[in-house]
């Protein structure tokens, strides 16, 4: 059994959970997001600095 945090039994991050928390951190530094909920399969930003041309926005997609 898993947990969000981390695998119950050894006590290791997920590697699912390592990456969207490299990503967010990488977010929050560049552009202020923050989590502000996070369901099952969904998770809510929230953006204070979000791109501003269409070019910066298709970089953070990629």
């Amino acid at each position: 059994m898993s947990s969000p945090r981390g695998d119950v039994l050894t006590g290791k991050p997920r590697p699912d959970t390592v990456k969207f928390s490299a990503v967010v951190t990488a977010w929050e530094r560049r552009f202020g997001a923050r989590v502000v909920a996070a369901g099952f399969a969904t998770k809510h930003l929230s953006v204070a600095l979000p791109p501003r041309t269409e070019e910066e926005a298709l970089q953070v997609a990629a």
